[in-house]
Protein backbone atom coordinates (compact mmCIF):
# COMPACT_ATOMS: atom_id res chain seq x y z
CA UNK A 1 0.00 0.00 0.00
CA UNK A 2 1.74 3.27 -0.85
CA UNK A 3 2.03 6.05 1.26
CA UNK A 4 -1.25 8.36 -0.03
CA UNK A 5 -3.24 5.30 0.02
CA UNK A 6 -1.89 4.46 3.58
CA UNK A 7 -3.10 7.96 4.66
CA UNK A 8 -6.39 7.77 3.16
CA UNK A 9 -6.97 4.81 4.91
CA UNK A 10 -6.45 6.14 8.08
CA UNK A 11 -8.36 8.96 7.28
CA UNK A 12 -11.39 6.27 6.41
CA UNK A 13 -10.64 4.78 10.24
CA UNK A 14 -11.11 8.57 11.96
CA UNK A 15 -7.32 8.64 12.54
CA UNK A 16 -5.03 11.52 11.52
CA UNK A 17 -2.72 10.89 8.85
CA UNK A 18 -0.25 13.89 9.97
CA UNK A 19 0.49 11.84 12.82
CA UNK A 20 1.74 8.66 10.65
CA UNK A 21 5.55 8.48 11.13
CA UNK A 22 8.30 6.00 10.15
CA UNK A 23 7.55 2.07 9.69
CA UNK A 24 8.62 -0.03 12.36
CA UNK A 25 7.77 -3.74 11.28
CA UNK A 26 5.51 -5.90 9.35
CA UNK A 27 3.85 -9.36 10.14
CA UNK A 28 1.89 -11.50 8.24
CA UNK A 29 -1.22 -9.32 8.26
CA UNK A 30 -0.21 -6.04 8.93
CA UNK A 31 2.12 -3.26 8.48
CA UNK A 32 3.35 -1.08 11.69
CA UNK A 33 4.30 2.57 11.73
CA UNK A 34 5.34 5.01 14.84
CA UNK A 35 2.17 6.80 14.81
CA UNK A 36 2.39 10.33 17.06
CA UNK A 37 4.57 10.26 19.98
CA UNK A 38 3.51 7.14 21.75
CA UNK A 39 1.59 4.72 20.05
CA UNK A 40 2.01 2.40 16.66
CA UNK A 41 -0.77 2.15 14.40
CA UNK A 42 -1.44 -1.48 12.49
CA UNK A 43 -2.59 -1.18 9.20
CA UNK A 44 -3.76 -4.44 7.20
CA UNK A 45 -1.60 -4.15 3.71
CA UNK A 46 -3.59 -6.69 2.10
CA UNK A 47 -6.73 -4.71 2.24
CA UNK A 48 -8.28 -5.35 -0.74
CA UNK A 49 -8.60 -9.31 0.23
CA UNK A 50 -10.04 -8.22 3.52
CA UNK A 51 -12.26 -6.09 2.39
CA UNK A 52 -13.88 -8.54 -0.53
CA UNK A 53 -13.15 -11.62 1.22
CA UNK A 54 -13.57 -10.90 4.70
CA UNK A 55 -10.38 -13.05 5.21
CA UNK A 56 -10.17 -10.68 9.08
CA UNK A 57 -12.67 -8.27 9.24
CA UNK A 58 -12.57 -5.22 11.80
CA UNK A 59 -15.13 -7.66 14.39
CA UNK A 60 -13.09 -10.40 13.92
CA UNK A 61 -9.82 -8.01 15.01
CA UNK A 62 -12.23 -6.71 17.76
CA UNK A 63 -12.79 -10.01 19.15
CA UNK A 64 -8.98 -10.88 19.17
CA UNK A 65 -8.18 -7.92 21.16
CA UNK A 66 -10.94 -8.45 23.74
CA UNK A 67 -9.77 -11.85 24.51
CA UNK A 68 -6.49 -11.07 24.29
CA UNK A 69 -7.61 -8.16 27.13
CA UNK A 70 -10.01 -10.53 28.96
CA UNK A 71 -6.97 -13.62 29.41
CA UNK A 72 -4.09 -12.13 29.13
CA UNK A 73 -4.56 -8.63 31.28
CA UNK A 74 -1.04 -8.43 32.78
CA UNK A 75 0.88 -8.22 29.67
CA UNK A 76 -1.23 -6.27 27.27
CA UNK A 77 -0.85 -3.07 25.75
CA UNK A 78 -3.55 -1.09 25.38
CA UNK A 79 -4.87 -1.35 22.00
CA UNK A 80 -7.37 0.02 20.45
CA UNK A 81 -9.61 -0.60 16.78
CA UNK A 82 -10.23 1.73 14.55
CA UNK A 83 -13.36 0.58 11.88
CA UNK A 84 -12.89 1.87 8.04
CA UNK A 85 -16.15 3.89 7.67
CA UNK A 86 -16.55 2.11 4.04
CA UNK A 87 -15.77 -1.80 4.01
CA UNK A 88 -14.76 -4.45 7.35
CA UNK A 89 -11.41 -2.77 7.55
CA UNK A 90 -9.62 -1.61 10.09
CA UNK A 91 -6.71 0.42 12.00
CA UNK A 92 -5.64 -0.58 15.09
CA UNK A 93 -3.44 1.92 17.73
CA UNK A 94 -1.05 0.20 20.23
CA UNK A 95 0.82 1.93 22.83
CA UNK A 96 4.05 1.63 21.46
CA UNK A 97 7.47 0.06 23.64
CA UNK A 98 10.94 2.29 23.24
CA UNK A 99 13.48 -0.44 24.35
CA UNK A 100 13.05 -4.17 24.11
CA UNK A 101 14.05 -7.51 22.91
CA UNK A 102 11.88 -10.26 21.11
CA UNK A 103 11.83 -13.11 23.71
CA UNK A 104 14.63 -15.53 23.26
CA UNK A 105 15.34 -19.00 25.01
CA UNK A 106 18.48 -17.00 26.97
CA UNK A 107 16.18 -14.82 28.85
CA UNK A 108 14.09 -16.86 30.34
CA UNK A 109 17.25 -18.62 31.44
CA UNK A 110 18.84 -15.84 33.04
CA UNK A 111 15.88 -13.54 34.64
CA UNK A 112 13.81 -15.38 36.88
CA UNK A 113 11.21 -12.32 37.00
CA UNK A 114 10.89 -13.33 33.05
CA UNK A 115 10.53 -17.08 33.61
CA UNK A 116 7.95 -16.99 36.23
CA UNK A 117 6.01 -14.20 33.46
CA UNK A 118 6.33 -16.57 30.71
CA UNK A 119 5.28 -19.76 32.57
CA UNK A 120 2.11 -17.60 33.57
CA UNK A 121 1.44 -16.86 29.89
CA UNK A 122 1.59 -20.30 28.71
CA UNK A 123 -0.73 -21.22 31.79
CA UNK A 124 -3.42 -18.40 30.36
CA UNK A 125 -2.36 -20.31 26.76
CA UNK A 126 -3.24 -23.41 27.67
CA UNK A 127 -6.51 -22.59 29.84
CA UNK A 128 -7.82 -20.33 26.60
CA UNK A 129 -7.28 -23.14 24.19
CA UNK A 130 -8.67 -25.64 26.66
CA UNK A 131 -11.97 -23.54 27.02
CA UNK A 132 -12.09 -21.32 23.62
CA UNK A 133 -10.06 -23.05 21.17
CA UNK A 134 -7.44 -19.98 20.75
CA UNK A 135 -4.00 -19.32 21.32
CA UNK A 136 -1.82 -17.08 20.93
CA UNK A 137 1.21 -16.96 17.91
CA UNK A 138 4.18 -16.52 19.91
CA UNK A 139 6.57 -16.37 17.18
CA UNK A 140 4.70 -13.91 14.14
CA UNK A 141 6.50 -14.36 11.12
CA UNK A 142 9.80 -12.84 12.12
CA UNK A 143 9.54 -15.05 14.78
CA UNK A 144 9.48 -18.23 12.23
CA UNK A 145 12.05 -16.17 9.83
CA UNK A 146 14.70 -16.21 12.57
CA UNK A 147 14.25 -19.49 14.31
CA UNK A 148 14.24 -21.24 10.90
CA UNK A 149 17.34 -18.69 10.23
CA UNK A 150 19.22 -19.66 13.67
CA UNK A 151 19.31 -23.26 12.06
CA UNK A 152 22.25 -22.07 10.04
CA UNK A 153 24.03 -20.05 13.35
CA UNK A 154 22.79 -16.91 11.23
CA UNK A 155 20.82 -15.72 14.27
CA UNK A 156 19.06 -16.50 17.80
CA UNK A 157 15.48 -18.32 17.81
CA UNK A 158 12.98 -15.73 19.42
CA UNK A 159 9.50 -15.11 19.74
CA UNK A 160 8.71 -12.10 18.24
CA UNK A 161 5.41 -11.56 19.62
CA UNK A 162 6.32 -11.00 22.71
CA UNK A 163 8.50 -8.96 23.97
CA UNK A 164 11.04 -8.11 27.06
CA UNK A 165 10.67 -4.92 27.96
CA UNK A 166 13.69 -2.46 29.72
CA UNK A 167 12.86 -1.22 32.39
CA UNK A 168 9.46 -2.19 33.28
CA UNK A 169 7.85 -3.87 35.98
CA UNK A 170 6.15 -6.29 33.55
CA UNK A 171 8.85 -7.60 31.77
CA UNK A 172 7.04 -9.02 29.12
CA UNK A 173 4.51 -7.49 26.80
CA UNK A 174 2.27 -9.13 24.04
CA UNK A 175 2.86 -7.13 20.77
CA UNK A 176 0.07 -8.95 18.91
CA UNK A 177 -3.20 -9.56 19.30
CA UNK A 178 -4.37 -11.75 16.51
CA UNK A 179 -5.16 -15.37 17.68
CA UNK A 180 -4.77 -18.51 16.26
CA UNK A 181 -7.87 -20.00 15.88
CA UNK A 182 -7.57 -24.22 16.95
CA UNK A 183 -11.33 -24.85 17.02
CA UNK A 184 -13.14 -26.23 13.99
CA UNK A 185 -14.72 -23.45 11.82
CA UNK A 186 -18.71 -23.17 12.12
CA UNK A 187 -18.61 -20.71 9.18
CA UNK A 188 -18.83 -22.26 5.86
CA UNK A 189 -17.54 -19.47 3.76
CA UNK A 190 -14.77 -21.02 1.44
CA UNK A 191 -12.51 -17.51 2.71
CA UNK A 192 -13.06 -18.82 6.40
CA UNK A 193 -12.61 -22.10 5.80
CA UNK A 194 -8.95 -21.13 4.73
CA UNK A 195 -7.90 -18.99 7.12
CA UNK A 196 -8.88 -21.28 9.76
CA UNK A 197 -7.09 -23.97 8.16
CA UNK A 198 -3.84 -21.35 7.67
CA UNK A 199 -4.29 -20.59 11.38
CA UNK A 200 -4.35 -24.10 12.87
CA UNK A 201 -1.21 -24.90 10.77
CA UNK A 202 0.77 -21.42 12.38
CA UNK A 203 -0.67 -23.20 15.96
CA UNK A 204 1.48 -26.45 15.14
CA UNK A 205 3.85 -24.56 13.65
CA UNK A 206 4.19 -22.48 16.61
CA UNK A 207 4.60 -25.84 18.80
CA UNK A 208 7.14 -27.20 16.97
CA UNK A 209 9.66 -24.27 17.33
CA UNK A 210 8.65 -23.81 21.41
CA UNK A 211 9.00 -26.88 21.59
CA UNK A 212 12.68 -27.31 19.64
CA UNK A 213 13.79 -23.64 20.38
CA UNK A 214 12.41 -22.92 23.71
CA UNK A 215 11.82 -26.66 25.08
CA UNK A 216 8.62 -25.30 25.63
CA UNK A 217 4.95 -26.51 25.35
CA UNK A 218 2.67 -23.46 24.29
CA UNK A 219 -0.83 -25.92 24.92
CA UNK A 220 -2.47 -28.71 23.97
CA UNK A 221 -6.39 -28.36 22.32
CA UNK A 222 -8.75 -30.18 24.74
CA UNK A 223 -9.08 -33.88 23.79
CA UNK A 224 -12.66 -35.11 22.69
Amino acid sequence: MLLKQRKKHLRDCSLDPALLGSKLGRGAGHIVFAYGNDLVVKIPFLKWVKSRLSVLTADDAKKNIDIVKERFEPYILNSEIHCHEFSNSYCITQNRVFSFSNLRADHIVNDLEIAKQFSDILSRNQKLLEEKGYSLDFFGQEGCIKTTLSALKICHPQMANLLVAKDSPCRIYIADSQLFEVKKPENERISRRMMAEASRWGFLLNKVFAKSAFGEDIGRTKRK
